[in-house]
């Protein structure tokens, strides 16, 4: 049954044209696509193609609203990030530290005090992701045959066909895609090719989704006496068509060409990361291949391609030897233990002063040359509980309740930080939070914990993931 909802008397805003392709999700899978303009009093409002006025929507029915990503020229690229010990993570810059707080500047939220108590741990060297696509916007940009359709923001299969585009792929990207099917799935999608259609990708990848799974391959150039290109079988995910809510999926596909290594994510959980035993191809297209001879057997919607750091943007959560002490790392893997004094600057640079019970003085270390500073475990607040997970189209993700949003910024209470204004231009996506998501992340086990070597492994794909 669909979530009730009110044709609301409100005008429509005059908004900007970066936010024409938001989407709301319920709880039953209903997907309502369009302009965000309001959330408060629990109503979400969205402004439809397909209707006059905008339609007001319960938000205890919300699943999560997405909004369309754009590149604001004026935002400064943060290049730090501090690691709460509730599981978020907000870009930024360090502006100061003390025995108490460490100073964070941010320029969609403004400058932030937090304890030192409530933070894991503070990065150096993030970069944001930058985006290099975003669609489809018509069928026009893609070069499909007769059998694809483009409606309301997607892009529909009738039957066996490809549909391929040159993105311009770099040596490291992130390839982000919805995808739907109404009975079983069917598709190939070909990256890293300069095939001009799928059945012609004799030198790429290709991920094939099935209601069996989802397969990962590598297509290899016909030796000189062969008339067919040489297929490896990579790896892939096991998840039937039974396992997917609605059926349907978000696909995201991080690849990194100079490691030769591919990491497959199905609606947000990692799958594997595979590394390919070949040199990597050098094709720059993307195709979707339609295998399927149903028509509207396949639907794509929310493609999304974005520059991939995979140098700074690793997350470097190496297991810790003492949460009671601080420990700042440098750039070349130096550690120091004990306490991290204190920030301070002098003329245009800045350095940190660590007091380490190994060594008779306190050690000063450049900023510039830190990499990760770690704090010692202290005693935190109570949590308060939040409904929503806000995902920061910069990097990041921040829990918080009593969400309102206008067209210009959005207001939420943050279990530890409090009241937090947020520039509406950095807004992602707002998920609803369930136990598991409000579960803190887990820390590594000790060497001698009978879990460690399998939690070992999927910390290594972690930190590759990201």
């Amino acid at each position: 049954m669909r979530a009730p909802f009110l044709l609301s008397a409100l005008a429509c805003f005059a908004f900007q044209s970066a936010f024409a392709n938001d989407l709301i999700i319920l709880k039953n899978g209903d997907r309502f696509s369009g302009t965000i303009v309001g959330l408060s009093s629990g109503l979400v409002q969205i402004q439809s193609p397909h209707s006059d006025q905008p339609l007001s929507i319960v938000s205890d029915e919300l699943e999560n609203l997405s909004f369309e990503e754009v590149e604001t020229i004026e935002a400064p690229a943060h290049s730090h990030q501090v690691n709460l010990r509730n599981g978020n993570v907000i870009p930024g810059e360090v502006t100061g530290l003390d025995a108490q707080n460490l100073q964070f500047k941010t320029w969609f939220a403004g400058p932030l005090s937090i304890p030192r108590s409530q933070i894991k741990s503070v990065f150096y060297g993030v970069t944001p992701q930058r985006l290099l696509y975003q669609g489809p916007d018509n069928l026009e940009e893609w070069d499909p045959d007769e059998a694809w359709e483009f409606r309301d923001g997607s892009l529909t299969s009738n039957s066996q066909s490809s549909i391929a585009q040159n993105l311009d792929l770099p040596n490291r990207f992130i390839l982000r895609f919805h995808l739907s099917w109404p009975n079983s799935p069917s598709i190939r999608i070909h990256f890293c090719t300069d095939a001009e259609e799928g059945k012609e990708n004799h030198d790429g990848y290709s991920l094939y989704f099935s209601s069996r799974g989802a397969t990962l391959q590598r297509a290899l150039p016909p030796g000189t006496d062969e008339d067919k290109p040489q297929i490896q079988i990579l790896g892939g995910s096991s998840k039937s068509t039974n396992d997917f809510k609605g059926r349907q999926t978000t696909v995201e596909l991080r690849v990194d060409r100079i490691t030769r290594r591919i990491m497959l994510y199905l609606d947000g959980e990692l799958q594997g990361s595979f590394l390919d035993p070949n040199p990597a191809p050098a094709g720059k297209k993307v195709i979707f291949e339609s295998q399927s001879s149903v028509r509207g057997q396949i639907t794509l919607s929310e493609i999304k391609l974005h520059e991939w750091d995979a140098v700074t943007q690793r997350l470097r959560v190496e297991p810790r030897q003492d949460e009671e002490s601080d420990t700042l790392t440098t750039d070349e893997g130096d550690r120091y233990s004990g306490q991290i004094l204190e920030r301070f600057e002098s003329g245009e640079n800045s350095s940190f002063k660590v007091k380490s019970p190994l060594l008779e003085q306190i050690v000063t270390i450049p900023e510039k040359c830190s990499a990760i500073l770690y704090f010692a475990e202290g005693t935190l607040p109570k949590n308060s509980k939040s409904s929503y997970r806000l995902s920061l189209a910069s990097g990041g993700e921040i829990d918080l309740s009593e969400i309102q949003l206008t067209k210009k910024s959005l207001t939420g209470k943050h279990p530890w930080l409090g009241k937090l204004t947020i520039d509406r231009q950095v807004v992602g996506k707002i998920s609803r939070l369930n136990e598991e998501k409000k579960t803190v992340r887990e820390e590594a086990p000790k060497a001698d914990d009978p879990r460690a070597l399998k939690s070992a492994q999927q910390l290594r794909l972690q930190i590759e993931a990201n």
